[in-house]
């Protein structure tokens, strides 16, 4: 009972954290996408070195260390995750959180596809109806449109792709977010120190708001991966699970209500096919158990 318990609470903050991100990012747009990533690179990085304390985190931390192969991987999924996280940026900033919100709906169906390629898992007869729904959609979406949704596309693939690789190493999740963002670190200070030496750094140029703002992106990036991780641990995934539907369907409420982004037809039927193809993947999961 006291991991159930202790699953919940980490399963709500993670929840309440991730959909903070649109407002943290809208409130900073007047900052570069590219400096809002190398900030939350580096104080995703601080706040993980600060987790160190806890001697669990540095005998994992000496294992990765020891294992070339795990190091190599991190390095991989480091860049993939920094790619998500500027796309992120990016669609935030430049009013298209309903392309965010796309893309999170997208990336189930995506791994399930790469776990097909990848991992050689069967594909049910369901996952396939899914699948060719939601690429019909998209593809809808690219013909009628004109262009491709190439926000929710990328995160939808490197966030699957980022997963599929950590699903394929036994690399315990702190630990290993500490290597990923110590990896990107060189990179992002770099790209801080370049801006600094041509008079556009934005982290000290705004005022204390958007300083706090900044570090704070970086804190609250660290956070949910952390305690989703937990959930993930003591609850059952299909309860776990639910939580990658939840945060897209938020995001989309949020994007047509709060910040006033258009909803054409068009737009509409591509989310329309997407929910009927994740309404086929979740009851195909669900008669399978």
């Amino acid at each position: 009972m006291e991991d159930r318990r202790k699953g919940f609470l980490a399963l709500m903050v993670s929840t309440v954290v991730w959909l903070t991100f649109p407002f943290i990012f809208k409130a900073v747009s007047h900052v570069g996408s590219f400096e809002v990533l190398a900030n939350r690179v580096v104080w995703s990085a601080a706040f993980m070195l600060g987790m160190l304390a806890l001697g669990g985190i540095r005998a994992d931390l000496l294992s990765i260390l020891r294992n070339r192969r795990q190091l190599l991987v991190l390095t991989l999924t480091g860049a993939l995750i920094a790619g998500n996280w500027l796309v992120y940026v990016i669609g935030v900033q430049s009013g298209r959180v309903l392309d965010v919100s796309l893309g999170f709906f997208i990336s189930p169906l995506f791994a399930v596809l790469l776990a097909v390629i990848v991992l050689h898992e069967p594909m049910r007869p369901l996952q396939f109806a899914a699948i060719v729904i939601a690429a019909l959609s998209t593809l809808n979406l690219i013909v009628q449109l004109g262009a491709v949704p190439l926000i929710s596309l990328s995160l939808a693939a490197t966030f699957s792709i980022y997963g599929i690789l950590r699903k394929t190493q036994d690399i315990p999740a702190a630990a290993g977010l500490l290597v990923e963002t110590f990896m990107m670190l060189p990179v992002a200070l770099a790209y801080l120190g370049w801006l600094q030496v041509r008079g556009e750094l934005g982290l000290f140029a705004h005022g204390p708001w958007t300083t706090l703002v900044l570090v704070l992106g970086g804190i609250v990036t660290a956070i949910p991966l952390l305690t989703f991780n937990i959930a993930a641990r003591c609850l059952p995934y299909s309860v776990v699970g639910l939580t990658l539907y939840l945060i897209p369907s938020v995001l989309f409420i949020m994007g047509v209500a709060l910040f006033g982004e258009p909803l054409s037809p068009v737009r509409l039927l591509t989310f329309a096919g997407i929910w009927l193809a994740l309404a086929l993947y979740l009851g195909e999961t669900l008669f399978k158990r």
